[in-house]
């Protein structure tokens, strides 16, 4: 398949998982032209639009073989933590008492009397809030996969009742390959909280219209979160759950939420969690894919703002650490993502030399020519362009941050503000 009669100039880059050509289009086909239209309809793999300052890019990326995926870990730690949040569930429905952060060891097993009824008490709660995760973790999934990028299936984080009342610390996927472009970064870092957010919306909706107001007490207003007959979770507002509560509920000073609810609430506080632009949250992708001069800075003070946070609950200064923890951590796995220009969508290899290659003539589709694909049996990427193409301004000299796309967990506390 040739497609350099339609082209100005190119660049191939080699990629374990994939082969990407950044092409400069020709203007009389930039329209595009109804013979490159028609060409791209027998493209073997995907392609974007990229409008730039020297014109009208295509972005063209075949894959070459996928991984065998081992789906088994990922299916174990999905039941599991459907085990641990439908525990936690049970308890928070009363019918498993909280005897203490060991409930889960006392009373998490089969042996416990009633169990199934005891259990089934807790699904109205973990059955939405999985949904909610999975939904978030399979937005970035599907993103990914639609650029082609190998990336694993999500996998889900089980914990007992401490440290957290939910069961789970929320869940993550592996982007296990650089990204192109900061296009890529920004699409993949977005759709979770969108795809979240879609289901966690009217889950908070069923969940409100379940509630039902109560009594007011000294130290609790609002949302609140009952178990053992007594009320023990104080929730916050957000904008969205406060419009909510209001139409829903009225203005009552206390409203006895329904698990389904706080399912919906805890999806909405994940949310805003992975939003806080910094360190491999999906905030912090979406910052850097836009704005990566200003990345470094925003995210040094939205962290100094949780460390503040911290006066308030002590959830905060746990969230500010795990922060850290977690971008030391994915340093340290040796993943890397390409380095991008500040005046540009595209980006340059991470690999790249600086020197611009000459390409003899040939198709990007057969096996002769040097301008033809080839498959690199190695795992660093190499990058050639067209003699045509003009040398860019070198990148910032900085390291670009790895790009590994995560979920988050809900960090919920007694008495929380």
């Amino acid at each position: 398949m040739d497609l350099t009669g339609f082209l100005a100039a190119w660049r191939t880059t080699s990629l374990p998982d994939r082969e990407l050509i950044d092409a400069l289009v020709h203007p009389v086909h930039a329209g595009p032209s109804p013979a490159l239209a028609a060409a791209l309809a027998h493209w073997p793999g995907s392609y974007y639009w990229s409008d730039e300052p020297d014109g009208r890019h295509l972005v063209l990326t075949r894959p070459l073989a996928r991984r065998r995926e081992r789906w088994v870990p990922h299916l174990v730690l999905f039941l599991v933590t459907l085990y641990t949040i439908t525990f936690a569930g049970a308890v928070l429905a009363g019918a498993i008492p909280y005897t203490g952060p060991l409930v889960f060891f006392t009373s998490g097993h089969p042996g416990y009397p009633g169990f199934l009824h005891a259990w089934s008490r807790g699904l109205p709660f973990s059955l939405p809030l999985m949904a909610i995760l999975l939904t978030h973790e399979l937005g970035h999934y599907v993103v990914a996969r639609r650029y082609q990028l190998d990336v694993s299936p999500p996998y889900f984080v089980p914990v007992p009742m401490f440290p957290t009342f939910i069961g789970t610390m929320g869940a993550f996927i592996r982007l296990r390959t650089i990204v192109s472009d900061r296009r890529q970064l920004l699409d993949i870092g977005v759709a979770g909280p969108i795809a979240g957010f879609l289901v966690a919306l009217p889950v908070l909706v069923c969940g409100l219209a379940l509630s039902h107001p109560v009594a007011a007490e000294e130290g609790f207003r609002g949302l609140v979160v009952f178990f053992g007959d007594a009320p023990q979770i104080p929730l916050g507002d957000s904008l969205a759950s406060f419009v909510l509560r209001r139409l829903l509920v009225g203005d009552a000073a206390m409203i006895n939420v329904h698990p389904v609810a706080f399912a919906g609430w805890v999806g909405m506080f994940v949310t805003m969690l992975n939003l806080l632009p910094m360190g491999q949250l999906d905030g912090g992708h979406i910052l850097y894919a836009r704005l990566p001069r200003w990345h470094q800075r925003a995210a040094l003070g939205f962290w100094l703002l949780v460390v503040a946070l911290g006066t308030l609950w002590v959830g905060w200064y746990i969230w500010g650490g795990l922060v850290l923890c977690h971008r030391r951590g994915a340093r340290s796995h040796g993943q890397r993502c390409c380095s991008l220009s500040s005046r540009s969508r595209r980006c340059r290899s991470a690999s790249d030399e600086g020197g611009w290659w000459r390409l003899a003539k040939g198709g990007w589709g057969g096996s002769g020519g040097s301008g033809g694909w080839r498959r690199l049996l190695r795992s660093e990427p190499t990058s050639q362009t067209s003699p045509n193409l003009p040398r860019p301004p070198e990148p910032p000299a900085q390291p670009a941050p790895p790009y590994c796309v995560t979920g988050s967990g809900a960090y919920l506390y007694p008495n929380q503000p």
